[in-house]
């Protein structure tokens, strides 16, 4: 057991340091090419999720029979359902506390509309997940580019934004002090931050193979719930670091990157490359990330403004999920 204990905190520090090295190694190596602000903000998210596309799919091949599909599924869903309830519940939170100590207002600097139609398209990703679990298995692949489409949309808008156009400035990079450090550098640091990723990601997979119950289902919660802690919990913080600094705008768009990457790449991966027969569970999963989103924006276009309130209840959301999981495994 305690050797379990220390694999997974070993994969863990692996990943979270091979993500922030890939991550950063992005930042300072597309800004060269005279890149948009928004797009390399877009590559650096995507890099910094690296772990949520190796993880399921190293769990659907290692992990035996069936339980090896349930695990990815529970990857793939539980990552967007911490990020949709409990990440944006934390973001309001935050700013609640920090109103109170340092008199900031409780609204957000954030563009209302935008996020509120990036929501319902959130919502309208996870309710197609949720729909496709029961559907013949050529249906399935059949529909799964409309995942692919969702994350093109969702880029685009990025990308066409005005707040975006300015050239982005690169980043300093962790293995070099040089203002323009030689592109070999960037180039490997972000191979060694790819290494580490992927022998994280192994390493806790295998943790993950070692104590899977033999029961599918219990399979699918128990990655549901563990996996987002390593792979989604630094990208919580992340949020708290820039909302503490008056980043707003940015800590949102830290969440929204990651749930559209999830909701477009992740969500085609786990549909096309895996059974994806998640059960009740999953269904439950992808539902509770739909109906948090479509009712964050539905109160965001209703008073036509971000307010921190409006992100509180996905705390409540986060619990009663988890709650139904277990029960669900019981």
């Amino acid at each position: 057991m305690l050797t379990a204990v220390f694999i997974a905190l070993a994969s863990a520090i692996l990943i979270l340091c091979g993500a922030e090295l890939l991550s950063n190694s992005i930042s300072a190596g597309v800004p060269r090419f005279k890149v948009r602000e928004s797009a390399v903000f877009l590559l650096s998210c995507a890099g910094a999720s690296l772990p949520e596309v190796i993880i399921p799919l190293l769990a659907a091949s290692r992990i035996p029979d069936m339980r090896g599909d349930m695990a990815a599924a529970g990857a793939i869903l539980g990552a967007p359902l911490m990020l949709s309830t409990l990440a944006f519940g934390v973001i309001g939170t935050a700013v609640v506390i920090f109103a109170v100590k340092n008199k900031r207002p409780m609204t957000l600097t954030a563009n209302a509309a935008g996020l509120s139609f990036g929501l319902f398209m959130l919502a309208t990703a996870f309710c197609a997940a949720a729909l496709l679990i029961t559907a013949p298995p050529v249906m399935r692949k059949i529909l799964s580019p409309v995942f692919i489409i969702i994350y093109a949309c969702y880029v685009y808008r990025v990308i066409s934004y005005p707040g975006g156009q300015k050239q982005a400035a690169p980043a300093v990079l962790y293995m070099s002090a040089a203002d323009m450090p030689p592109v070999f550098i960037i180039v490997l640091q972000g191979v060694i931050g790819t290494c580490l990723v992927a022998g994280g990601a192994s390493l806790f997979v295998r943790v993950l193979s070692a104590a899977a119950p033999g029961e599918p289902g219990a399979v699918f919660v128990m990655a549901a719930i563990a996996v987002p802690v390593i792979t989604e919990l630094p990208e919580i913080w992340r949020t708290v670091k820039l909302t503490a600094g008056g980043d707003d705008a940015d800590a949102i768009s830290v969440v929204m990157n990651s749930l559209f990457f999830q909701a477009g790449i992740i969500l085609f991966i786990g549909v096309v490359f895996t059974q994806w027969q998640p059960g009740e569970a999953g269904r439950a999963a992808a539902l509770t990330t739909a109906v948090t989103a479509a009712f964050t924006g539905l109160l965001i276009r209703a008073f036509n403004r971000v307010h921190a309130l409006m992100f509180i209840p996905g705390l409540l959301a986060y619990g009663a999920a988890i709650y139904y999981l277990i029960r669900a495994a019981a």
